[in-house]
Parts: structure tokens; sequence; C-alpha cells
């Protein structure tokens, strides 16, 4: 049994789909249900990348299917790269378009934190890093140094340049054009060939083209006449008519849609179809009025005919515009709930430093409290030792006062008029030595 599983879009983790083009591990899981030994399975990729835990799951997936015994095939159709490329080298077998591409690099996140969080966060990006290195060792035919390098560089070849990388592949010669980078953005890499940014924009081309085949369809299907055809064609025309003045030269490469861009763009094409209700409505209550005035049987046929006209130009533009709206609102839903997200750490880590910070003024307050206590204890001390000095200095001039009306010892013994006398001075101490 063959079998073909496609990654046309962006690798989510497991509830954490945007859109139903994502795919998780819960979808290459549900895949494989019924898959048995001798079965051949064929990955087709043609996608960014995206979260590296998913595409790891993933590959595990299918190296699982490996053992059992399944010929698993990856087919790189337009662009593979980031954590496309380990599911591509997960397979037994690589088969790569001459016109398609593939990009490795080190993973890369978005982190909010202190110089610990921070130091974390690039252990655990290390370590990620090296499991996308065992996957490629087994599919390039360069040293651990060598895919280093190319992992740091942020390196991208075509098929036609896949044997320069040694990458165990089998390149065929494609014709045909794929719709490979309409998601790619200069934000996240930083060294997008030129060829693929022409391809990124020959793809929206033909999305735009696409948007007035569907339409065109429809009208045809509706069978409308020459006049109803050339409203239609304005319509189509007015949807498509930002896009087109906002396109890129070819030369350049297309920037990505800013937040604001987006609602604008959205405002407009809402103002468009609630422009065309009021038409449609307006139309009825005409048509209303002209019955009422009971309008010949032959008049009322052309502006029946015009009412349905208007009424199916307001049709099929709704739906497209709806359409385009609904994509628009969840491209945008997307970028809200990232900033939202970051928001959200940011007013935590906000929060950690007014904590620290109401903390630190409280130890403050303490210090100062202290600080003036002890100022005033010094100041009693200071006050008493003055005291206490003052009374010293006048002790000790007493002391000199009276030292100097003292007699000395000759003095003393002269005044004694017998021995006895002179032994009860001496004993006395009272005289200057």
């Amino acid at each position: 049994m063959n079998k073909n599983f496609n990654i046309y879009s962006e690798i989510v983790d497991d509830g954490c789909k945007w859109t139903e083009q994502d795919v998780s591990p819960t979808d290459f899981r549900a895949f494989t249900e019924g898959i048995e030994s001798g079965d051949e399975v064929t990955v087709n990729i043609n996608s960014c990348g995206g979260s590296v835990l998913g595409g790891v799951a993933i590959a595990n997936q299918i190296k699982a299917l490996n053992a059992k015994g399944v010929h698993t095939t990856a087919r790189v159709e337009g662009l593979c790269a980031s954590i496309a490329t380990v599911i591509m080298c997960a397979c037994e077998r690589i088969v790569m378009d001459n016109t398609s591409f593939i990009m490795v690099h080190n993973c890369w996140t978005q982190v909010q934190g202190d110089s610990n969080e921070l130091r974390k966060q690039a252990d655990v990006m290390d370590k990620m890093n090296d499991v996308m290195m065992s996957f490629y060792k087994s599919k390039f035919d360069l040293t651990e140094e060598e895919l280093k390098s190319l992992m740091d560089a942020e390196t991208w070849f075509s098929g036609s340049e896949a044997k320069n990388f040694k990458l165990n592949c089998e390149v065929i010669e494609g014709q045909s054009e794929y719709k490979i980078a309409a998601s790619i953005s200069e934000k996240h890499f930083k060294n997008i060939p030129k060829r693929v940014l022409e391809m990124k924009n020959k793809a929206e081309e033909t999305l735009k083209e696409e948007i007035v085949e569907e339409v065109t369809e429809e009208k045809q299907e509706q069978e409308l006449a020459p006049e109803e055809e050339k409203k239609v064609e304005e319509v189509v025309e007015e949807v498509t008519k930002d896009e087109t003045t906002e396109e890129q030269p070819e030369e350049e490469p297309v920037e990505e849609k800013t937040t604001e861009e987006l609602k604008k763009e959205i405002e407009t094409l809402t103002a468009r179809v609630a422009e065309l209700e009021k038409e449609n409505e307006d139309l009825k209550a005409k048509c209303g009025e002209e019955k009422a005035e009971e309008v010949p049987e032959e008049e009322k046929v052309p502006e029946e005919e015009k009412v349905e006209e208007e009424t199916k130009e307001e049709v099929v533009t709704k739906a497209e515009a709806d359409k385009r709206v609904s994509g628009m609102q969840a491209s945008m839903q997307k970028q809200v709930n990232a900033l939202s997200t970051e928001l959200t750490n940011f007013k935590s880590q906000l929060q950690a430093k007014e904590e620290e910070l109401t903390k630190a003024k409280a130890e403050i307050t303490s210090l100062n409290d202290s600080l003036n206590k002890s100022t005033e204890e010094l100041s009693v001390m200071a006050s008493t030792l003055k005291e206490k000095q003052q009374a010293l200095d006048k002790l000790n001039a007493n002391v000199n006062a009276q030292a100097e009306e003292l007699p000395t010892m000759e003095e003393g013994l002269a005044h004694c008029a017998s021995p006895a006398e002179k032994v009860a001075f001496i004993k006395s101490g009272k005289y200057v030595h």
C-alpha cells in the first residue's frame, strides 16, 4: 500500500493549530493507523518549519515506521526549512526537485526573564540543536563541526546544489513552480536567497489570480448577462485593488503586513460589503415603490432583472470578501495572541520587580530608623562625655590649686621641731615632690 502525507504549512505542537493546514504530531499519528510492514509512505514537504518539539515528535514517529519495516520517502517539493529538515532526514529516502530549496539553522525562540531564565533557555536551545544535529548526521556526509557551521550561518541550498553539501538524496528535474514561501518572513530568516523571494512574489500573484478565477467560475455557472459580467469584473477589481496597489517590485522582498495594515484592509473590505448590502436594500426598496405605482408589465421585467443582477453581484462579492476577511482575521488574531502572551509575561515580570522595589523600600526605611536611633544615642553619649570631661577638668584645676598651696618636702621639714614631727609630716603627704 502506498500512502502520501502532506506537510504544506506550519508544523505545530498538539493543541496549537491555527489553521486546518497546520500539521501536528497527532495528525501524523492518525495518518499512520493501519500502515503495516512493507507499505510505502511518502511525506511531501513544502514548509517553512515551525515547532521544534512538534517536528521532532513527527520525526520519531517516522523512525518507528522505519523500524517496523515501512519504506519512507521524503519528497521536497518546494521549501524544506528549519524543523521540517529534521522530518526529511528521518525518512529512509530523500527526493528533491532541482528547483526546490532546503534551509538549515539553529533553533530560535523568544523569551523574557532575568539572567538566570535567559541562561536556562539558552541551555535548552543548545540541547535542541544537538537533537537536530543527530538527525542531520544520518543524511549529510559532513563532520559535526561542518554541520554546526551550516546551522550557525543559516544555510540555504537548492536541489541542484545538494551534492555540494554532501546530502544523501536523489535530485530530479522539476519543471513545475511550487508556491513555496508565501509565509516566509525576513524577521525570522536572515539569508533568504533572492530566487526564493522571487518565488514568494510569484506565489502571491498566483493567489490573486486564483481569487479572480474563482469569482469568474461562479459568474460563468450563473450564466450572467454581458452587463452583469462587467459589474462582477468591477467588483473583483475593487476587492483585489488594495493588494494590487501595494504590490512590491520584483527585485525587492515582500514585507509582512503589520497589524495596523491588516486592520485597515479588513475595515476597507467590511466597508465595501456594507456598501453593497445598502445598495441591495435600496434596490429592493426602489423595486417595491415602482410596484406600488403599478409600473407597466413591459417595464417591470427589466427592473426585476436589474435587482437580480445587483443581488448576484452582492452575493458573489460578499462571499469573496467574507473569505478574505476571515483569513485576515485569523492571521491578525494569531499576532494578537502572541502579543497578549508577551504582555502577560511582561506584566508578571513588572509585578515581580514592583514587589522587589517595595521590599527594598521597606529595608531602606528600617535602616534609616536604625540610623536615626543610633544618631540620637551617640548624641546623648557625646553630651554625657562632655559633662564628665568638664567635671574632670574642674577637679584637675582644684588639685592643681591645692598643689600650689602645699610646701615642698624641704620646706615642710624645715618647720618641724622634732624628729617625730618630721616623720608625721612625711606620712601625711602634704607636700609637693
